[in-house]
């Protein structure tokens, strides 16, 4: 059963999408390594052609490399997709065991992801290497925008458009976001001079628990 969200007196959120969004401290020397191992791996491997319309995108195996500081940021990105999921489940169920595949993503000017979702996963996301550089005049380039995802919203034409609308985030350097992998988003073209290198994750649950239940393993 969905969750609903009473958000006081007579109102309350159906069948709300959560999105989580966080920034990690201390992450700076962490990101200038994992951005010197992202751009090495680019000079020895071939773009993969996904949602990307230029740029870099890796094969999805970051699992499998050896640095240490990838095992870093995916043992933090657990915590995070944790806090998601716990939320999600409510608080008469605990988040067991999960899979997750990541891949990095190097955009260049020009470069962008087109509108898609993430298919056979739970929660999907993206944490930020480098930001880069943001569009001159505030323009949107580079940002992620997230789409409504109910049915039928566009066909609304309430004064203000007040079930309309697009969530967007901009790039800064350690933050993550995690959200549904059903919902569609898309990245605009980036603009900026250096590069904007991300890492992004699906995860699939695989149980859920009774609050206080044992677990023999997790990912977490």
């Amino acid at each position: 059963m969905s969750r609903n969200f009473n958000v006081g007196g007579d109102i309350t959120l159906a069948y709300a999408t959560p999105v989580l969004s966080r920034l990690m401290d201390g992450c700076k020397g962490l990101n200038r390594r994992l951005r010197q191992i992202i751009l090495q791996r680019e000079k020895e491997q071939a773009s993969t052609s996904k949602s990307n319309v230029g740029g870099w995108h890796s094969e999805l195996d970051m699992l499998q490399w050896p640095n240490p500081e990838v095992a870093e940021l995916l043992a933090w990105v657990a915590v995070a997709v944790k806090s998601a999921n716990d939320f999600a489940v409510g608080p008469e169920h605990e988040s067991g065991d999960a899979d997750i595949v990541a891949w990095a993503n190097v955009l260049r000017g020009g470069d962008y992801h087109q509108p898609h979702y993430h298919p056979n996963s739970d929660w999907s996301g993206v944490y930020y290497v480098v930001a880069g550089d943001e569009e001159p005049g505030g323009g949107p380039g580079g940002r992620i925008d997230m789409l409504d995802p109910r049915a039928g919203v566009g066909m609304m034409h309430s004064p203000g458009n007040a079930f309309l609308g697009t969530m967007q985030f901009a790039p800064r350097a350690g933050l993550v976001l995690v959200f549904p992998s059903y919902l569609v988003h898309h990245v605009h073209p980036y603009v900026g001079a250096g590069e904007r290198i991300s890492v992004a994750f699906n995860v699939r649950m695989l149980n859920v628990h009774p609050a206080g239940g044992r677990r023999q393993r997790s990912w977490w």
